[in-house]
């Protein structure tokens, strides 16, 4: 009898719950979430239930995130933690946590005041995981910090500088990884490295981020990781951090920058004996701004590049000819971002933009709380049609298919799966390639029309951040790796002749 009970318990609970938990009722709100909590050892995890698997492996990785951060920082918390998942970026968007708007760049937050930890899935379950720890660390290290204050009787002394925040957590989730090595390696052997002494040039860029992450490993590789809890459990001897790492490493902020920026140096300027600076081997075709995922297109008898670029303030898509006169002057909008509610935001760095022979072009845009599909003219960015999905959410990198008919995408549903899929313009058809939890992305056509390659985690590579390429073959729905490894290997290109893969 009482196993029935217990049952029904577990059972019922997340219904009633669904009214007395709904985050996102102030915000512009597209979506109904009906609120489920799953109950963990340290934590109560807030899901919505087409997301449930993943709030499982969530789960998951949030306890094995707790274990450790608890042996780091030597400390328990007593109360469980809120955890609230979601299962998308653009649902997070819509998230009533915060009453600020949240941005694209922001991966998830911690909640100073309430307690709570937000995050969003991307469709990588690796970046899942590597974002729950990152916000974890945030809790462990402000329980520490308020718990040392507290002992010294210093309750209106501030939390450390957002730079070894930020660095912290993404040192102690992260460790050091391709995406900080290539981050700071740059910004060292081109010069716009900035000191620890003038960090306020950068606060709260991404740049902050990985210099914070640098700045953490140097402090753990010379002075030892105990160095890292020390500088925390200092914090009540000075208002100011610069004398808190006098009093803790002996060094202050000019002092540490002499040692850490000469460690930089003596380890990347070698690099340029073997390897150069695209800007000093390759013709540089745009000076202004940002400007990402460029492709190629034919309008009439003229070939002209298309590209994303937010040189104005305002994200849009421009088109320049492809000629060897390259010159700013050339340079044009096609499609104006961030204005309405057609184009409310393009993703600079993650989606691709697809021309094609027919003077056409396919890119995403947000869209009134999902993404959309377009397909435009290359001539004067004249939408041609518009594709929204009931069930997918976000959408990333349409690629034409030879025949100029159909194009394939990555797609993340509600359920946070990111899969392959293609659409078919004449036909209006939609047809799901692949279903399941790996991050499947950047997917283009064979020059035949009878092979995808793209790019995706899907080996034993994956849970620590690898992608490798696979071939999709479209006759047998057949996939098999073309790399395997632990590399990063990301937007394949078929040659001309179909014959090679760059």
């Amino acid at each position: 009898m009482n196993r029935i009970l217990l049952a029904i318990v577990l059972f019922v609970v997340p219904s009633t719950l669904a009214g007395q938990y709904y985050f996102g009722r102030n915000k512009v709100h597209y979506d109904h979430f009906e609120w489920r909590i799953l109950k963990t050892e340290h934590f109560d995890i807030y899901y919505y239930p087409e997301m449930r698997e993943l709030a499982e492996i969530g789960a998951s990785y949030a306890e094995e995130a707790y274990q450790r951060l608890m042996i780091r920082f030597d400390i328990n918390i007593a109360r469980k933690i809120p955890l609230i998942f979601y299962s998308n970026h653009l649902h997070f968007q819509q998230t009533n946590t915060t009453p600020a708007l949240v941005s694209p760049g922001v991966g998830g937050f911690f909640e100073f005041l309430k307690g709570r930890v937000v995050i969003p899935a991307n469709g990588s379950l690796h970046d899942f995981r590597h974002v729950i720890n990152h916000e974890l660390v945030h809790v462990f290290m402000h329980t520490r910090s308020l718990r040392t204050l507290r002992d010294h009787r210093k309750s209106h002394f501030p939390l450390p500088p957002l730079w070894f925040i930020e660095g912290l957590a993404e040192y102690w989730s992260e460790g050091w990884d391709s995406e900080a090595e290539m981050f700071i390696r740059d910004a060292t052997v081109t010069g716009y490295l900035v000191p620890l002494s003038q960090m306020y040039r950068i606060f709260g860029t991404f740049l902050m981020y990985k210099e914070g992450q640098a700045i953490c490993r140097f402090i753990a590789e010379k002075y030892g990781e105990e160095k890292l809890l020390q500088l925390i459990d200092n914090l009540w001897m000075s208002e100011n951090f610069d004398e808190v790492m006098l009093l803790t490493l002996g060094l202050n902020y000019q002092q540490f920058d002499e040692q850490w920026t000469y460690y930089l140096r003596k380890q990347k300027y070698p690099l340029l004996e073997q390897t150069d600076l695209p800007g000093m081997v390759a013709e540089r075709l745009t000076s202004t701004g940002i400007n990402t995922k460029p492709t190629m297109c034919l309008v009439g008898d003229e070939e002209r590049i298309l590209f994303l670029s937010n040189r104005v303030g305002y994200s849009n898509i421009y088109s320049m000819p492809y000629s060897s006169n390259h010159s700013e002057d050339s340079v044009r909008v096609l499609i104006k971002g961030e204005r309405t509610s057609l184009f409310e935001a393009f993703n600079l760095l993650k989606s691709k933009i697809d021309g094609n022979d027919r003077g056409e072009f396919v890119f995403v845009a947000k869209s009134r709380g999902k993404d959309a599909i377009y397909r435009a003219e290359a001539a004067n960015g004249r939408i041609i049609t518009r594709l929204q999905f009931d069930d997918i959410v976000t959408l990333f990198s349409p690629a034409w298919h030879p025949d100029g008919e159909q194009i394939v995408f990555t797609g993340v549903d509600f359920s946070g799966r990111s899969d392959l899929y293609i659409y078919n313009f004449s036909t209006a058809e939609l047809k799901r390639l692949t279903n399941d939890f790996y991050d499947d992305r950047d997917a283009v056509w064979s020059p035949d029309g009878k092979y995808l390659a793209f790019s995706s985690d899907r080996t034993r590579f994956g849970q620590e951040g690898a992608y490798n390429i696979f071939i999709y073959d479209l006759a047998g729905d057949d996939i098999y790796f073309l790399t395997y490894g632990s590399a990063k290997d990301v937007t394949p290109a078929w040659s001309a002749d179909g014959s090679m893969l760059a």
